[in-house]
């Protein structure tokens, strides 16, 4: 019975990730439409990108911040990332025995992972950009449960997560601005517990842009 739950689980990530690219890749077609096909953005010379990519989310009923580092190059309308992401803090999640309460357990959750992202700017003007990301990543998630003070058992699933979101970005100037975003994220393999909404904002410090402001011979 449990496998065939996790088995429908799975259907239902595959399912929800394939109806967010398809809404994606509509947005896209149609703006490429309505581009001239001799400006490619990718035969566009690139820009080095480098910050940080923090977002909240809620995990297992717990508000988690998964803390991001990453770097990349920017064509224009398309942007390319790799990064490194982390919780925060471990998730606490226990499992109470109500028959036995000695025997109450707990677990410690957490997860790492690197990303690839491509992020395609739907509308952009001088004050205001409009953007949405798709990331892939693979990491590795760490579940250790406890009896006490005593570790019973340690888990290490493989964590391949899928993200989709929309991203807003008033440009304060060339190096920094003020950014909001909602998004979702499904994991590809059965370690479900870490699908769920996330969300972002505060203040964006582009270090790849600060450093050409400092350093205009920098291009």
């Amino acid at each position: 019975m449990k496998s065939l739950e996790n088995d429908v689980l799975l259907c239902v990530r595959f399912l929800g990730l394939i109806l967010i690219l398809s809404l994606c890749g509509s947005c896209f077609s149609q703006e490429i439409g309505v581009l001239d096909k001799g400006r490619l953005e990718l035969q566009n010379k690139p820009k080095l990108l480098l910050g940080f990519d923090n977002n909240y989310s809620l995990l297992n009923d717990e508000p988690v911040r998964i803390m991001g580092i990453r770097y990349g190059f920017d064509y224009g309308k398309i942007k390319l990332y790799e990064g490194l992401y982390f919780l925060q803090n471990e998730i606490i999640k226990n499992k109470e025995n109500l028959l036995n309460p000695k025997d109450t357990s707990y677990q410690k959750i957490r997860f790492t992972y690197l990303s690839t992202t491509v992020e395609y700017v739907f509308h952009e003007n001088k004050k205001w950009e409009f953007s949405i990301p798709a990331k892939i990543g693979f990491g590795t998630g760490v579940k250790n449960t406890f009896l006490g003070d005593s570790l019973i058992k340690q888990d290490n699933p493989p964590f391949i997560p899928a993200e989709v979101s929309v991203m807003v970005l008033y440009k304060i100037n060339r190096w920094a601005g003020i950014s909001a975003g909602l998004g979702y994220r499904i994991s590809l393999y059965n370690t479900n517990e870490f699908d769920g909404s996330f969300y972002s904002f505060g203040i964006k410090i582009f270090l790849g842009k600060l450093y050409r402001t400092i350093k205009p011979d920098g291009n």
